[in-house]
């Protein structure tokens, strides 16, 4: 029953170079107009998806991934053109599907990829090492980087959430070790 949208986000970025996308922003546009969203985006999975998108229109709100693991819109060119352009930046996958929480043993029985265990096992080593909690040091990790305006988090349940929000009120600084990578496989779910 709700009378309209903050926002309406296009899913896939492949829509705005299919040959219905002038149609479909036009659309889109019209839902605008009319008061049933407030603003446009993208959710992308790469930022060089963001090329395409502003050859088509200039979004209000562009989601992506981004995590330990993940660095890629953050060290692109394409951050500082958003943050630039005041365009905020909501992020996804902070936990990368869940599996940054994972303990290793556990995810060798479900046949995850040598690739991606090589890449957590080095982190739960150093999150065992340092005595530290993976929960928090994503939380952490997201927490630092400036210019990110929301973060979309995913919880199994209340218990989930409670926990996510005391940690995020912690102001205990943690020098976190780099373990990004540009490693598609390890990174981009649609390739696991």
């Amino acid at each position: 029953k709700k009378k309209n949208f903050d926002y309406i986000l296009f899913g896939n970025v492949s829509d705005l170079s299919s040959k219905y996308s002038e149609a479909l922003l036009s659309k889109i546009f019209e839902i605008k107009k009319k008061g049933l969203t407030k603003k446009i985006g993208v959710s992308i999975y790469s930022p060089n998806d963001l090329k395409l998108i502003f050859s088509k229109f200039i979004p209000h709100i562009i989601q992506a991934p981004l995590n330990i693991f993940d660095n890629r819109l953050i060290k692109s060119k394409w951050f500082k053109i958003l943050i630039k352009k005041k365009i905020p930046i909501q992020i996804r996958s902070i936990f990368l599907q869940g599996l940054l929480l994972k303990d290793v043993e556990i995810l060798k029985k479900k046949k995850i990829s040598k690739k991606i265990l090589y890449h957590i096992k080095k982190f739960e080593n150093w999150v065992n090492f340092n005595n530290l909690n993976k929960l928090n040091v994503c939380l952490q990790f997201i927490k630092k980087k400036r210019g990110i305006q929301i973060v979309t988090i995913g919880a199994d349940n209340i218990d989930n959430i409670k926990q996510i929000l005391k940690l995020l009120k912690n102001r205990k600084k943690i020098i976190i070790k780099n373990f990004s990578t540009t490693q598609l496989d390890v990174i981009d779910p649609r390739r696991w």
